[in-house]
């Protein structure tokens, strides 16, 4: 997984930062103290990748080789870290979508899609109880009353179709002289 992918990383960019520190140590231990043995070069070319600017001192003591020298290991070396950590998000990204593949997650779009397909049954199957209690009534069959079907209430509270005297905020009189508003008149 994860720690062999970090663990080959590692080695290769071991390897290619070695192969630069006994490069600059071969090519200017002479000219600058900082490279004089190949742990100080490792050291002065690990620095040079988290930003310390190398590159004036080195076109003053190795001219015009020094600066493409530095710029050749900024080059490599950022690329190898780039890569790496685009394969880590790449890998990440694989796994995330193999499960999503395997075990797919709902989408905001279809929670919408079943809860209004769940309302709809709800309100059919609610008119449909409807139906059945007035063809009950008209042919004088005893049926319960749809007040008692507690599942059927919740539905009929839930869809706000609870007949007003079953309301807890419903007034016990009327507004007003028949029920009218107090501000209507009749005309007279």
């Amino acid at each position: 997984g994860a720690f062999v992918d970090v663990l080959t990383f590692g080695f290769l960019f071991f390897i290619v930062a070695y192969a630069f520190a006994v490069g600059g140590h071969l090519l200017f231990s002479q000219e600058l103290d900082e490279f004089v043995t190949i742990n100080s070069s490792a050291r002065t070319m690990l620095r040079a990748v988290f930003g310390e600017s190398l590159f004036q001192r080195l076109i003053d003591a190795a001219g015009l080789s020094g600066y493409f020298y530095l710029l050749s290991w900024l080059i490599v070396s950022k690329t190898i870290l780039l890569n790496v950590v685009i394969s880590i998000l790449h890998d990440a990204y694989q796994g995330v979508l193999a499960h999503e593949i395997q075990h797919p997650s709902l989408t905001v779009y279809m929670k919408i899609t079943q809860e209004l397909a769940r309302r709809k049954k709800e309100i059919e199957d609610f008119a449909e109880r409807e139906d059945d209690e007035v063809q009950g009534k008209k042919s004088g069959k005893r049926r319960m009353m749809l007040r008692q079907d507690s599942q059927h209430d919740d539905t009929k509270r839930r869809l706000g179709w609870v007949p007003t005297e079953e309301r807890d905020w419903a007034p016990s009189f009327p507004f007003g002289k028949d029920g009218a508003s107090p501000d209507t008149k009749k005309p007279g």
